[in-house]
């Protein structure tokens, strides 16, 4: 899964596969799971409320973080059940001030027997440090930001997650982790939504000229930057994509890693999978989606801004 095309989701036939990320939320990742209300085909798991071991770390002010005087640590979830699903993405927010963290996961086959680990690799603000898996396993494939179950297995729904935490310039702090899977029941209800909404975003170009010889290939980190600064904090289309870049891929375009940057920034955001109507339920809600589409033969992301149901259109 080294290019977009295996990765896209036509916004327009079945589903976007959308980073989500919501307003007027504490910049101190104090964990609160009333504020996430949108979930769709997904799951947020705040430290709050998610049972565990701990080996090295820490509940603490309601994120979890390393416990005093260890460099290193790991929690495991309990078994939880989202449903059985042939493929997977995760999301997080943290702020790693520096350090680094790793999110896996394993699931349960039937029979009864589990997969190994697969990661989503390492992600920290330190540039240069993020770096995504890539794992032909057992049981699945892990590609960039996807965990794809192989099709002579089936699963039971049940599944761990793993958070492993590294202390380097500084202590990681992680608020939540999101499991997205396009097969997960529907974890919310479409409200009702007027017939036309935007959302004030300044628009960017990625190709600005500032953006210099990478312009034709930022539009996730464009996308993700233009989100941040309606949510009220500014950073250039050019640092987000240094920030956001994947050292093992090569590229700027990994999902999980979208998400991670905002929650570096203070806000909660996630990945999940939008039908057409729960997109626009959720822009008339002042949330904004950076999505994953079919604009151009090897696919594009945009930025969702609002929609225009008379002319049947997204802005």
């Amino acid at each position: 899964m080294k290019n977009y095309t295996n990765r896209i989701v036509a916004l327009l036939l079945i589903l976007c596969l959308a980073v989500a990320v919501f307003p007027a939320l504490p910049t101190d990742l104090e964990a609160n799971a009333a504020e996430v209300t949108l979930n769709y085909h997904s799951k947020t798991f705040w430290f709050t409320d998610t049972a565990g071991t701990h080996d090295g770390t820490v509940i603490s002010g309601g994120n979890l973080t390393l416990a005093s005087g260890v460099t290193s640590g790991t929690f495991v979830s309990n078994t939880i059940n989202i449903g059985t699903f042939k493929y997977m993405v995760a999301s997080w927010n943290a702020k790693t001030n520096g350090g680094k963290i790793n999110i896996n996961v394993q699931f349960e086959l039937s029979g009864g027997s589990w997969s190994g680990w697969y990661s989503w690799g390492t992600w920290s603000s330190t540039r240069g440090v993020s770096g995504s898996s890539d794992l032909d396993g057992t049981h699945a494939t892990m590609g960039i930001d996807t965990l794809r179950v192989k099709s002579s297995y089936t699963t039971t729904g049940n599944i761990k997650f793993r958070v492993k935490l590294t202390k380097t310039n500084g202590t990681p702090v992680v608020s939540n982790v999101t499991i997205a899977t396009p097969q997960m029941a529907k974890q919310s209800t479409v409200g009702s939504y007027p017939s036309y909404h935007l959302n004030n975003v300044p628009m960017r170009s990625q190709t600005a000229s500032e953006n210099g010889s990478i312009g034709g290939v930022i539009c996730s980190p464009t996308t993700t930057a233009m989100a941040v600064e309606y949510m009220g904090t500014y950073a250039s289309s050019l640092s987000t994509a240094y920030d956001m870049y994947d050292n093992v891929w090569g590229r700027y375009g990994n999902w999980s890693f979208a998400a991670a940057y905002a929650g570096e920034k203070g806000y909660t955001a996630y990945i999940d999978f939008y039908d057409v109507a729960m997109a626009k339920y959720a822009l008339s809600q002042g949330v904004v989606l950076g999505c994953s589409t079919m604009l151009t033969a090897s696919g594009h992301i945009v930025l969702l801004t609002g929609y225009d149901e008379a002319n049947d259109q997204f802005i």
